[in-house]
């Protein structure tokens, strides 16, 4: 099998995806968050980001951020690495996992003899 940069691949998918041009700014931006992940995050970290952006864009987003977070506040002290990474994943589907979580309740049937009730003995 070739080796393929994955980076590459992600790239042409965002640019056969996109459905007008993006501005100037929005391309550096993009840039910018890609050099930092690539200064913090070893190849296969970022191989594996790669392949969760072409299945799923917005979880990368969203591990990318939280890698980026991470680094600006002094928590991750050397490379990222693909274990440390899918524990990030981990971590990630735990929180969603608490997010979704719903309360239902469930209510005592109606019954009709309490519409009917004879007050009439009180009296």
């Amino acid at each position: 099998m070739a080796d393929v940069d994955i980076n590459k691949l992600v790239s042409a998918a965002r640019s056969q995806g996109e459905s007008g041009p993006a501005s100037e700014e929005e391309k550096k931006k993009e840039e910018m968050r890609a050099s930092m992940l690539e200064s913090v995050m070893d190849r296969t970290a970022r191989d594996r980001l790669g392949r969760i952006e072409l299945v799923n864009p917005k979880q990368a987003r969203e591990v990318g951020d939280m890698v980026l977070r991470m680094a600006q506040a002094g928590r991750i002290r050397s490379r990222v690495t693909d274990e440390q990474l899918a524990g990030m994943l981990k971590e990630l589907k735990e929180l969603k996992a608490k997010e979704d979580v719903k309360i239902v309740f469930n209510r005592k049937g109606f019954d009709e003899s309490d519409d009917e009730d004879n007050f009439e003995h009180l009296l």
